[in-house]
């Protein structure tokens, strides 16, 4: 018997990359290119993606007359049966069926499901909760056990409205009842499966034999992470050993290969800065394990950090400041003695470094954007403060450039840093004063921009230091650049570039506007600047000092 033909009202829209996700799941081919793909239910201009990213040669939109695809893909908005698509896929074939159970005429179960590809002669492989839903996906989640659907709810998942307090009872509804509760939860299920015998065949990518033996165990499915708007955003799959109820090994990729050097390059990163620490810093960070070629991805593996995201715990609705200010003075020690024991080299700030820590962003700055009149004595001030410190040294050393918290995993009184593609060399203080000043609208539970701009100012510009989040976060800088022998004098110099810096590469991310005006729009590090040229003269004179 067949599973009701789910119909979803509404074609698809568009032709991302970010709707064919669903490739890193299937079972087979293990060098990621098959011959044959046919596609049901999707565009013609997906249909040309999918030869385009190298993962089919050829892709029809028509079920073969003979058994002569080796992957069938069945999306929701697919008007034919289960068994009219399962006759054209090959023995050993790979087939991907989309049940949308929010639009079907009955509630379909996922015993059905199964039952109703064995008989047609599939064999399942692997079943997920695309969740939100097929359209709007941000997680794959195995519903082979709760372990992977725990772990993520009480280590990746945040709850920072008190109407998501409810998303927490999740946890210890699973602990309870374990994996009954997820069945009727999964409203949007992808199965993948092989036309033939029984299999337990993991995703391709999890059989390439560079992975650890650990993970390459038959039934074992990953957690897929599809986050992101556009195709630039990055692919992410945990994956747990069978006797382990957390991941020990995260996949990383691009889902094309225009993002290869990228993964090539945060490998290269963790080698570098991981080289120089001491045996219980380098434990926080992650360990490369090297990259694999699949198809025309390179995937890059390292080790999983332990503990929970930080995220979880700032935006948890209710969470004490006593806990936040802990977070903040435990992630600024952690960032000062990593940033002691990673420094490059002492640089002595002299006619080069001017050319190329000041003048450089400067002039970029005012090139994307034009310059208003308070930000042109904002800068001349810039200029003549750094000038003022020739003679002087301060560290170089490694930034992260995405210092926050959705980046930080914390055990009790330990931290992991991840996540470092962007890693490059630079001067001191972006990552803390970039992670101070979100911390602090968290602590302050600050939405929207204008509040965070208000805050923004509050915490930088405004005289005197008047509540608990100001204080602390002007404490930890201050403990950062007394353990780097960085002279204050320094600080709102590093201020001021760190916005013009975030700014540059916001412009960079939104494709070079050709106009300053329509550069400026939605860019809120120039409203962070404007804020600091309203202020200079506290930012130079007054709580900085000469």
């Amino acid at each position: 018997m067949n599973a009701p033909i789910s119909v979803y009202p509404g074609p698809i829209q568009g032709t991302s990359l970010r709707q064919i996700d669903w490739r890193f799941l299937l079972p087979s081919p293990p060098q990621g290119i098959f011959q044959h793909l046919v596609l049901l239910g999707g565009s013609a201009g997906l249909a040309k993606r999918i030869i385009d990213v190298g993962f089919a040669q050829r892709v029809s939109q028509d079920v073969p007359a003979a058994q002569s695809a080796d992957a069938l893909i069945f999306l929701h908005q697919a008007r034919i049966t289960l068994t009219e698509a399962a006759q054209g896929l090959q023995p050993g074939g790979a087939f991907y069926y989309e049940v949308d159970r929010r639009w079907s005429e009955s509630f379909t179960t996922l015993d059905h499901v199964k039952r109703s590809l064995r008989d047609v002669g599939l064999s399942p492989t692997g079943i997920y909760w695309a969740w939100p839903d097929f359209a709007t996906h941000r997680v794959y989640f195995p519903l082979d056990g709760v372990e992977m659907l725990l772990w993520y709810l009480t280590s990746l998942a945040s709850t920072a409205k008190p109407a998501r307090r409810l998303f927490e009872l999740t946890p210890r509804l699973l602990s309870w009842f374990g994996s009954r509760v997820l069945p009727p939860l999964a409203r949007c299920c992808a199965v993948t499966a092989v036309a033939g015998l029984p299999s337990k065949a993991p995703p391709a990518l999890l059989q390439h034999p560079s992975l650890p033996q650990e993970v390459r165990q038959p039934g074992l499915l990953p957690l897929m992470l599809t986050p992101g708007e556009d195709d630039l955003s990055r692919v992410v799959l945990y994956v747990r050993a069978a006797d382990r109820n957390r991941p020990s090994v995260v996949l990383k990729f691009g889902r094309s290969s225009d993002q290869n050097a990228v993964i090539e390059n945060e490998q290269a990163i963790l080698a570098a800065i991981r080289a120089p620490l001491d045996k219980v810093m380098r434990q926080t960070i992650p360990e490369p394990l090297g990259v694999l070629r699949w198809g025309q991805l390179v995937i890059g593996a390292e080790s999983c950090a332990p503990g929970r995201s930080l995220s979880t715990s700032l935006y948890i609705w209710g969470m004490p400041l006593r806990q936040k200010l802990d977070d903040l003075q435990l992630v600024a020690s952690w960032l000062a003695e990593f940033h002691r024991q990673v420094q490059i080299k002492r640089l002595r700030w002299d006619a080069p470094e001017l050319a190329e820590w000041i003048e450089r962003p400067l002039i970029a700055y005012q090139q994307a954007f034009g310059i208003t009149s308070s930000e042109q004595r904002l800068f001349c001030e810039v200029r003549q403060r750094a000038a003022a410190l020739v003679g002087l040294s301060l560290p170089l050393i490694w930034v992260h450039w995405d210092f926050s918290e959705r980046n930080l995993f914390r055990t009790d009184r330990e931290i992991t840093i991840f996540d470092w593609e962007g890693a490059r060399p630079g001067l001191p203080l972006f990552d803390l004063l970039f992670f101070v000043t979100y911390w602090s609208y968290r602590a302050r539970r600050l939405r929207g921009d204008a509040a965070r701009l208000h805050g923004f100012r509050k915490l930088f510009c405004e005289p005197g230091l008047a509540d608990l989040v100001s204080i602390a976060a002007h404490q930890v800088i201050a403990q950062y650049m007394s353990k780097l022998d960085l002279d204050r004098r320094f600080l709102p110099l590093l201020l001021v570039l760190l916005w013009v810096e975030r700014a540059l590469g916001r412009y960079q991310h939104q494709g070079k506007p050709a106009e300053a005006a329509v550069a400026r729009m939605r860019n809120v590090h120039i409203e962070y600047i404007c804020a600091l040229a309203q202020y200079h003269n506290q930012l130079f004179e007054g709580r900085y000092g000469k």
